[in-house]
């Protein structure tokens, strides 16, 4: 954490405040609502315009929702305040362990004195672990008044005692300052703003919900500050890895470009594995690049070039940027130049590509790649806690978010029981207790059933532990139908988990079937359309059922046969890492103002014929690829054939069709479909493995660093134990 300092962007952003003459009436999800009355203690209630909140001593304030919009807008000032908060609650800890009056020392710098308070502080900041902290400016922002807008103070000194003032309290005061806001009536938003911030994933959501209502994000009439402060905007949502995908090192590695397609941004950063001083920054005479690092990789330290220019023709020019950067974020924003100042403007955020903050986008093609999928990992990594996640995304169901029913009705789970050796818990099974002939349905056949009725909503199945029991046994003829996926008439079917014959056996109740039973009741499907259908071809799989189970590895699980594997999707999920991996890292089950579109998950390819042709050069290479692989796999059960085959190419279609995707999208595909279909089917002994050392030289030939660190795993626990597997 690097301090940065403020002047600049709380003068852009107070100038912007007085240039919006109407804030729009907003409205906020049920889900947001929910989570802010977590955070927010004070909260009394949120109805549809406006909130209650109650300001102590039994008083309740009125507030509109124009304040959180307020706080979109102020958001990247918030987030830079929030490392100013952390560090001085940590400079608080460690003035109180070594004896130093925090209060009396900000007091004696203000008044330019020197005693021994203040030179105990100042050998405090000096030690190594704030070296590059920038505390300076926390200083500053303690004892400059200018610096701090004239906000509150923070030291006190009232009957010879010096007090320190709450942080949270000191902070929201300087918000109020930039949004010209009297303290007096409105502390409440300096408090909202400052609890949003520590709080980002909730803040982030908040902002992709209601920044569309905001006129414009960001106003400058300067190119460079516009260019910093975008820049900073996207680091304050958690977004701007979306632009640093394309950066590249220049000839001399001091220098970094922004290459897209044809569109360069050329020297855009300069790098250093130190803090640059003054003197490097420069060249000739003029200093460069903003002084203060914009942001750090590892060890080094990206500087933002100054040498812009609005000509159409520098090498670090306005349109390049421009063009750029709508192309990447088309989805949350826009720039453009009008009436001689520069926008960043918000586009509706509500329908999200799958890139956005949660979810990986290569992961969800996966799912609609095969929409079987096995999520495996330690206990506790947020495996089924994601299925339900991802319903809630992509539930369209109005009734489900008008009633906020939770479960969503996309959504079902089910756990996997140890003694299950046949189908009955999943498809059901006829009883005859009675007497009579009586079909017993089971939560597994609703849903497909329920599925069946919303087509256009994607289903999520999660069968919770599912190698507790043999997969292959309990779960053999989802197994067949899901290989029988096939277009036909534009839609996909697959072959019945229930025979048509069955169904017209109960629904029509012949055969011995009790006549006081009710098969569609029991079912609970009420479409005679529907109804005749599965009377006709029997029960299959809908389109927009995706199955996920969740794994846990240990000694009283079932391992997996290659014919499960084959079938499936492995996800592999102990490293829970939200710019990478396929987990949600909050409670995030509420309903969306818009769903996610289908699409992301729901394909409408299943075989790889159907594909090659569009791939083009990309299917060959791909091909040529797994003949590689194979080559390697001979004469060992691993050998892979035309499934995987098949399951490579519709990945890599259903990747192409991204439109935001790395310009090595190519080595995307290719490594995260190694990593899913072709190692997890290695298992076994020093001789069985042993091949494992010629895929570790073919994944450092072709660049695939997931499928090598995993493959390099794979091959150093066999060393070990003799014996090796996917399964970490």
């Amino acid at each position: 954490m690097r301090l940065i300092d403020i002047t600049q962007l709380a003068k852009s952003l107070k100038a912007s405040f007085s240039s919006i003459t109407e804030w729009k009436e907003v409205r906020i999800s049920e889900g947001i609502k929910t989570e802010l009355t977590q955070i927010i203690p004070a909260l009394n209630k949120l109805d549809n315009h406006t909130g209650t909140i109650s300001t102590g001593g039994g008083n309740l304030t009125i507030f509109p929702y124009q304040y959180f919009l307020i706080s979109v807008l102020i958001k990247p000032l918030a987030t830079i305040m929030r490392d100013y908060k952390l560090l001085l609650d940590d400079l608080l800890v460690e003035c109180r362990n070594n004896n130093i009056e925090l209060a009396k020392v900000i007091f004696k710098k203000c008044a330019g004195e020197i005693d021994p308070a203040v030179t105990a502080f100042d050998a405090l900041i000096a030690q190594p672990n704030y070296a590059n902290a920038n505390v300076d400016l926390l200083v500053k922002l303690l004892t400059d008044e200018e610096y701090r807008l004239k906000a509150k103070t923070i030291a006190n000194y009232n009957g010879g005692q010096y007090k320190m003032r709450g942080s949270e309290d000191f902070f929201g005061s300087f918000f109020l300052q930039v949004i010209n806001v009297p303290n007096a009536s409105s502390a409440i938003l300096g408090d909202m703003i400052f609890i949003l911030s520590e709080n980002p994933t909730l803040y982030n959501k908040l902002c992709d919900e209601l920044r569309p209502s905001l006129p414009f994000i960001l106003k400058d009439r300067t190119l460079n500050n516009f260019i910093y402060f975008c820049l900073l905007n996207l680091n304050a949502d958690s977004k701007i890895d979306f632009l640093l995908q394309y950066l590249l090192p220049n000839t001399d590695p001091k220098y970094y470009s922004i290459e897209k397609g044809d569109k360069r941004l050329t020297s855009i950063f300069w790098c250093f594995d130190h803090l640059a001083t003054r003197d490097e920054l420069q060249q000739g005479s003029k200093v460069r690049c903003f002084e203060e690092p914009l942001f750090i990789q590892g060890e080094n330290y990206f500087y933002l070039s100054t040498e812009w220019a609005n000509t159409g023709s520098s090498r670090l020019d306005y349109e390049n940027f421009k063009e750029i950067f709508n192309e990447i974020y088309d989805s949350f924003f826009s720039i453009q130049f009008d009436s001689g100042a520069f926008f960043l403007l918000p586009t509706n955020t509500n329908k999200k590509i799958a890139a956005v903050e949660n979810i990986l986008t290569a992961k969800l093609v996966s799912i609609k790649t095969k929409p079987f999928i096995i999520l495996a990992g330690l206990s506790g990594t947020g495996k089924s806690r994601l299925v339900r996640t991802l319903a809630y995304l992509f539930n369209n169901i109005p009734i489900d978010k008008k009633e906020g029913k939770n479960p969503p009705s996309n959504f079902q789970l089910i756990k996997v029981k140890p003694n299950w050796h046949d189908s009955s818990e999943l498809l059901g099974y006829e009883s005859r207790i009675s007497g009579k002939d009586r079909f017993v349905a089971t939560d597994f056949i609703r849903f497909i059933v329920k599925a069946w009725q919303h087509p256009d909503t994607p289903f999520f199945l999660c069968l919770d532990e599912m190698n507790l029991a043999p997969v292959e046994q309990y779960f053999a003829e989802y197994l067949s139908s899901v290989e029988t996926r096939r277009v036909n008439a534009g839609k996909i079917k697959t072959d019945a988990l229930i025979s048509g014959k069955l169904i017209t056996k109960y629904a029509d109740k012949v055969n011995g079937v009790d006549p006081f039973y009710e098969l569609w009741t029991e079912l609970e499907l009420f479409d005679t359309e529907i109804q005749n259908d599965m009377k006709a071809n029997g029960l299959g799989l809908p389109s927009n059922l995706v199955v996920m189970g969740t794994v846990n590895m240990d000694e009283t699980t079932h391992s997996f046969s290659r014919k499960v594997l084959d079938r499936a999707m492995t996800i592999e999920m102990n490293d829970i890492n939200l710019s990478e991996g396929l987990v949600v890292d909050i409670d995030d089950w509420s309903y969306p103002l818009e769903p996610l579109d289908k699409e992301l998950v729901l394909s409408e390819k299943t075989q790889g014929a159907e594909v090659f042709a569009e791939l083009e050069e990309t299917g060959s290479e791909i091909i040529k690829y797994l003949e590689t692989i194979n080559e390697k796999l001979e004469g060992s059960p691993f050998k892979i054939a035309y499934r995987v085959r098949d399951e490579f190419l519709l990945f890599a279609f259903n990747f192409s069709l991204l439109k935001t995707k790395p310009e090595d999208w190519k080595n995307s595909v290719l490594d995260e479909m190694t990593l899913m279909k072709i190692l997890p089917r290695i298992e076994g002994d020093e001789d069985k493995t042993k091949l494992l050392d010629d895929l570790i030289i073919i994944f450092q030939e072709n660049n695939l660093p997931k499928s090598l660190n995993k493959a390099t795993e794979m091959a150093n626990r066999r060393r070990i134990s003799h014996y090796t597997s996917f399964w970490s």
